[in-house]
């Protein structure tokens, strides 16, 4: 009786230690739960992915995850500057810059300041927009992550541009392009961008036979991406720069190619 007294003792001790533990862990990890978020946003679930990323930060915080932490604070953030929600931005803020001190590898690190200068630039503020997307730079490994590392230029770029930088936005734009070059598949979307903000940094300055030179460029690979609305953007770019040089028959016939891609896309004379 003793012996099976004792057996019994003993399994409920098990069984409550067990219990105990399992009840003290997270019903799931920090990164699952990002992963299904990532995977809800991605479905248009957009309402129910910020809610799963608020998990993932709850969680992260508990369980001292701080790389998914960041990484969610992160994806938070360009959501919410997507939908103007700029009030919800500074609260992430100030509630993920207590962590910034924390062991986050550089990856992560690099996402983030990515996501203020996004922020930063909605909001106008160049200045800040720039030192965020060059600590980003600071942060990344352009041999491990050749395109984030092409596009944190690109980003950069956009900033020097939109603040009226525009030799400065020159520079940048040629150092992405060269390393793209060298890094990048041939037909890559950074290409396509690249040559595109080149042509209007030349147009800016211009020199409109440089402008010309990106802008087909860019028109090529619109062309092998098929991509519509790109190749009427780029048309109209090309127009205007044969209209500047004083081309009118050749801006006429680009013009007219930048309309029949949008009629048809849009079913009316625009």
């Amino acid at each position: 009786v003793v012996k099976q007294l004792s057996f019994r003792i003993l399994i409920s001790a098990i069984f409550l230690f067990f219990s105990v533990n399992i009840l003290a862990q997270p019903a799931m990890d920090a990164r699952t739960i990002y992963e299904e978020a990532d995977k809800l946003i991605r479905t248009s679930q957009v309402d129910s992915g910020i809610e799963k990323l608020e998990s993932a930060v709850a969680v992260a915080v508990e369980t001292k995850e701080y790389d998914v932490l960041i990484k969610a604070e992160s994806f938070l953030i360009r959501i919410h500057v997507a939908f103007g929600r700029y009030d919800r931005v500074e609260s992430i803020i100030e509630r993920s810059s207590a962590y910034l001190d924390e062991e986050i590898n550089d990856t992560a690190t690099s996402d983030y300041y990515h996501s203020l200068a996004r922020y930063f630039l909605a909001k106008g503020n160049f200045i800040v927009a720039l030192e965020n997307i060059q600590s980003a730079l600071d942060k990344i490994s352009p041999e491990e992550h050749p395109e984030m590392y092409v596009l944190e230029l690109l980003i950069k770029g956009n900033i020097e541009q939109g603040s009226g930088i525009i030799d400065k936005a020159g520079d940048t734009y040629e150092d992405a392009l060269n390393y793209a070059l060298k890094h990048l598949w041939e037909d890559h979307y950074y290409l396509l961008y690249l040559y595109n903000n080149l042509g209007a940094v030349a147009a800016d300055g211009n020199d409109h036979f440089k402008a010309e030179r990106f802008y087909q460029k860019s028109l090529l690979i619109n062309q092998i991406k098929k991509d519509s609305v790109g190749m009427i953007l780029v048309y109209n770019n090309l127009g205007n720069v044969s209209k500047n040089k004083g081309n009118y028959e050749k801006a006429i016939a680009y013009f007219d190619s930048s309309r029949s891609i949008s009629d048809g896309i849009y079913g009316y004379q625009s």
